[in-house]
């Protein structure tokens, strides 16, 4: 029996999912829901489904097995936990919200629903991502550089602080989840941040650049660094240090140095068609096991980039 799949947003991250899931033998695309009635009925009309501009109404009147909520990171919150209760399982786009409170909320009605969640922190389902953990499993972590930089997103959200959380929170959380993915768990995070070059671009207060200093539980050291000055964009990446090792991935590839060789590994692998379909036969057999970035895990990437934040604001280290 098909999945029987919502959609709470329909904007730009929402249309490949929305494609995707359409394409899918095991979905059923029922209904999509956007605050703004037009996007709603034009998203339908491409793909399927009913439209509705109240979340609450479509759970209310739609029967669904599975939601994607692909909403900015400041309305997230009464759409997780409204589907938990009702025993939707979940897709989640990152990052998780802009405040600290509102995932820890979201994670106990998850986790006292027992539904499947997935976050769609892409990077993980990438096949250079398996390379980089297979050569890393019997190797010390020494060092983490991370790299987000890039240009100002156009939405009108991404430039409020209180809306998107900041550049490290809604872009670099990638790189954070990275860093987490292949270091393992961060112990301490001391960060520091500036609107410096940016300040005549109306209605925008996030930082336009940030170094976010890591501390792992191995000890090992690790620096992101985010800037969204750069219209031209200029790197984004995780580069991983071992004895004689550097790995550099960019999601599309994976750069190995030893003393000996150096190569590149080009993805085979589509990421976001992959967490589409493992999330969608994972509700469908009941069986999360393939999801590789659950809600009580992604929880642990927000909570780094949420102590960042912290960190920034009051000019002192954060332990976790």
């Amino acid at each position: 029996m098909a999945v029987r799949t919502g959609f709470v947003g329909t904007g730009g991250i929402a249309q490949g999912h929305l494609s995707r899931v359409q394409a899918n033998p095991e979905a059923e695309l029922v209904s999509v829901c956007d605050v703004v009635e037009e996007k709603a009925r034009a998203a339908a009309s491409k793909y399927g489904g009913n439209p509705y501009n109240d979340f609450r109404e479509m759970m209310e009147k739609v029967d669904l097995d599975a939601v994607y909520v692909c909403l900015p990171p400041h309305v997230h919150g009464d759409v997780e936990i409204m589907a938990a209760e009702r025993g939707i399982s979940l897709f989640i786009e990152k990052p998780l919200a802009s405040d600290p409170e509102t995932p820890e909320k979201i994670a106990k009605a998850v986790s006292k629903a027992g539904v499947v969640s997935s976050v769609g922190y892409n990077w993980r389902y990438s096949d250079a991502t398996d390379r980089a953990l297979e050569i890393m499993k019997d190797r010390p972590l020494g060092l983490v550089v991370g790299y987000w930089m890039g240009g100002l997103p156009g939405v009108a959200w991404w430039r409020v602080k209180a809306q998107s959380g900041g550049q490290h929170n809604e872009q670099t959380t990638h790189i954070f989840d990275m860093a987490r993915c292949l270091g393992g768990e961060v112990k301490r995070v001391y960060a520091s941040a500036g609107l410096q070059v940016m300040d005549d671009v109306e209605g925008l207060d996030v930082e336009d650049a940030s170094a976010v200093n890591l501390k792992f539980h191995n000890g090992a050291p690790g620096v992101i660094l985010s800037t969204c000055m750069l219209s031209q964009g200029y790197r984004v990446m995780v580069s991983v240090f071992s004895r004689d090792l550097a790995l550099e991935h960019t999601q599309g590839s994976l750069r190995v140095s030893t003393p000996e060789v150096e190569k590149v590994f080009k993805s085979k692998v589509d990421p976001y068609a992959l967490e589409d379909e493992i999330f969608i036969e994972a509700v469908s057999k009941g069986d999360p096991s393939r999801i590789r970035s659950p809600y009580e895990d992604a929880l642990k990437t927000h909570r780094v980039t949420m102590a960042a934040t912290r960190s920034i604001e009051t000019g002192k280290p954060v332990d976790l």
